[in-house]
């Protein structure tokens, strides 16, 4: 796994390996595949050969790509010894309903501090996007 000549990067929700999906989504969005190619292609395989800075993120109560999915990785990063930084966000799914202003700040101040070099404005805070359909009518006139 190597994130590129910047060094950085943020995985939400990662679908870390296509064998632990959901059945033929790969087939049918990527193609036919063999066993072996989708192996060669499973992050936790390539966890090794990580560089530069990785956060991984991740939603308790995924119910799309499940959390263990992420945690395979981890697992894998451990075992090679690799530094990265995780956030798993309680009591949420795959899109971080009612938290998903908190992951995106934490996502921004990460690309921030690892690809600028510098640390984020102080004191600013991303507002939760409001919910409900009064909230959907008023943004749409």
């Amino acid at each position: 796994m190597n994130l590129g000549s910047a060094g950085t990067g943020v995985a939400l929700c990662g679908n870390h390996d296509i064998r632990h999906y959901l059945a033929l989504w790969a087939d049918t969005y990527l193609g036919e595949g063999t066993a072996e190619q989708w192996a060669d292609t499973a992050n936790p395989n390539l966890a090794a050969n990580l560089t530069g800075k990785l956060l991984l993120v991740h939603g308790e109560l995924d119910d799309n790509v499940l959390p263990y999915q992420t945690l395979n990785l981890v697992d894998a990063l451990i075992d090679a010894d690799k530094d990265f930084d995780l956030l798993v966000v309680p009591g949420v799914e795959h899109s971080f309903m009612g938290r998903d202003h908190y992951v995106t700040r934490r996502m921004w101040d990460y690309l921030v501090r690892h690809l600028l070099g510098t640390q984020p404005p102080e004191g600013y805070a991303m507002q939760p996007f409001p919910a409900g359909a009064e909230h959907l009518a008023e943004l749409l006139g």
